[in-house]
């Protein structure tokens, strides 16, 4: 088992550099469209190896 504290976006999408924290026991991704909120949900799909929205690749971003 493991645990992910933070996730640190470099170059990613539309992202220069983003930072993460995931040290809270309930995490909430919210914004208005646009923003990053699936950019981010498939960067962590990514990392843990499962299919991104659109079947994308990391190569694709």
């Amino acid at each position: 088992m493991f645990h992910l504290q933070s996730l640190e976006l470099l170059h990613w999408d539309y992202c220069q550099r983003v930072t993460l924290p995931l040290d809270g026991a309930i995490i909430t991704i919210a914004g208005p469209n646009g923003s990053g909120k699936t950019t981010l949900l498939d960067a962590m799909r990514t990392l843990l190896g499962l299919e991104c929205s659109g079947g994308r690749t990391y190569k694709t971003y």
